[in-house]
């Protein structure tokens, strides 16, 4: 034969229909397949969450609201309406924090630079105006899940489709809640992105002003992102550290008056709220007079909340451990979260920068997440920081401890009901531990990072030692 060989003898493999593919080609292919699944699944639930939204604007009210978790409203943006109507008193020559403007729930209950974030909205008609700030949810979280793609691809993690992690956050209970409700927590999320992502450019004085000027904005908006602060500590941002202090005050001391109207009006009417802070001084100073504090507008736990704080005391009372039942909240919940978070942000102190700069956002959403479970009166609409922080990091070598926290939380971030008895404390011990074992793979992403970084700096050794010899 003219290439060798003989009419008797096999021709080569590449040659042979039947021949058996590499184990490379093989995974490939599986993978491939695995890939076109996921994507077809979730164009369906984009599909799916469009009707949803189009029938609930068409009606003015959540759609399946009777099947869902949520307590919604017979109308839609209650929340963002409190801002909306302080706006449209404010420009009209009223102070919200003074006089009444059409919310039963009394004065004005945010700072002033909030006012000035919803002053947009007094160009539109209420109806316009809640359909943009909803539009605004969808489009923050669009930005955060695209950021948490672009991190898993740095981490080299399984690669999800977008499209599949966009479906899967805008059907979870969180970004639905959010949604409904209006609420600001939106906006905590869009400066904690931007502050990562600024986290992530050459040290400059442009780029540590402006992650200083994210998280003091976002600790004005709601309290609970106050921590980011700290955590500007375990990522060695030392000059945004300072800066966010300093801005921090400033957003408070510019607008005085406004401040201590503020400060007057919530005290009176968050009492709920101040009476877990102020009983750990009686706890502490006088505990003969010490009365654990209770809830009296809000339910202690709810399918649809998460606060440890409050939940404390209840807890406690299925044991006879009356000493831990009389514990003040605050203090049970540092316990219990404390140390996780030192863990973590140490873990984060020590690392390589390149692990800092590749898990600054996942971890910034982690310790937000975390502080939300600290707040007095905590809903589930600020809970999307925790899915979100699993889509940037967990991936399937993980322990299996983050297989079951990934487990527990597709059972809480599902929306729809769930009819089992107790199904409040179920749904709250789900939460807790899918924030631990989130927690768990953030760390072993760092540890990834770390040992990745030793080895190249060894072959470069090694490179550079070859080179010198030669």
């Amino acid at each position: 034969m003219l290439d060798g060989t003989t009419m008797n003898s096999p021709p080569p493999p590449h040659n042979s229909p039947d021949a058996p593919e590499s184990p490379a080609h093989l995974l490939h292919a599986r993978t491939h397949q695995v890939q076109i699944v996921l994507t077809v699944l979730g164009i369906a639930l984009m599909l799916l969450w469009c009707w949803f939204w189009l029938h609930t604007l068409r009606t003015g009210r959540l759609a399946l609201a009777e099947h869902l978790r949520i307590p919604a409203w017979s109308f839609l943006g209650f929340d963002f309406l409190h801002n909306y109507w302080a706006v449209r008193l404010w420009v009209s020559g009223g102070n919200p924090y003074l006089d009444a403007f059409g919310d039963w729930r009394g004065k004005y209950a945010y700072p002033p630079v909030v006012l000035l974030l919803y002053l947009w909205s007094a160009l539109f008609s209420r109806g316009v105006a809640v359909v943009l700030w909803m539009g605004y949810i969808s489009a923050a979280m669009t930005a955060a899940v695209w950021i948490a793609g672009r991190t898993r691809s740095v981490l080299g993690l399984m690669r999800l489709p977008l499209v599949l992690m966009l479906g899967l956050m805008l059907w979870s209970m969180p970004v639905l809640f959010a949604t409904e409700r209006g609420q600001g927590d939106a906006i905590c999320l869009l400066l904690i992105l931007v502050a990562a992502l600024a986290y992530q450019r050459p040290k400059s004085w442009a780029a540590d002003a402006v992650i200083g000027a994210c998280i003091a904005l976002a600790a004005w908006v709601k309290v609970y992102p106050a921590v980011l602060i700290l955590g500007l500590l375990a990522m060695r941002a030392w000059r945004p550290f300072a800066l966010s202090i300093l801005m921090a005050a400033l957003i408070g001391i510019i607008p005085y008056r406004a401040t201590m109207q503020f400060v007057t009006a919530s005290m009176a009417a968050q009492q709920d709220r101040v009476g877990f802070l102020s009983e750990v001084y009686q706890w502490l100073f006088h505990p003969s007079q010490h009365r654990p504090a209770q809830l009296t507008l809000y339910p202690t736990i709810g399918v649809d909340s998460h606060s440890l704080t409050t939940y404390w005391g209840s807890f406690w009372t299925y044991t006879e451990a009356a000493s831990l039942q009389r514990m003040p909240g605050v203090i049970g919940a540092a316990i219990i979260l404390g140390p996780p978070t030192l863990w973590l942000s140490v873990r984060m102190l020590r690392a390589s920068d390149r692990a800092r700069a590749a898990l600054a956002f996942p971890y910034l959403l982690w310790l937000a997440a975390m502080a939300t479970f600290i707040m007095p009166v905590s809903y589930d609409y600020n809970l999307f920081y925790l899915p979100l922080a699993a889509l940037a990091v967990c991936d399937r070598r993980d322990p299996l401890i983050v297989g079951l926290a990934l487990i527990a939380l597709v059972a809480w971030c599902q929306p729809f009901k769930v009819p089992v008895p107790n199904a409040s404390d179920l749904l709250f011990f789900l939460k807790l531990f899918s924030l631990l074992g989130i927690g768990v793979s953030l760390l072993a992403r760092g540890r990834e990072l770390d040992r990745a970084t030793l080895s190249d700096a060894g072959n470069a050794e090694r490179l550079s030692t070859i080179a010198a010899a030669a």
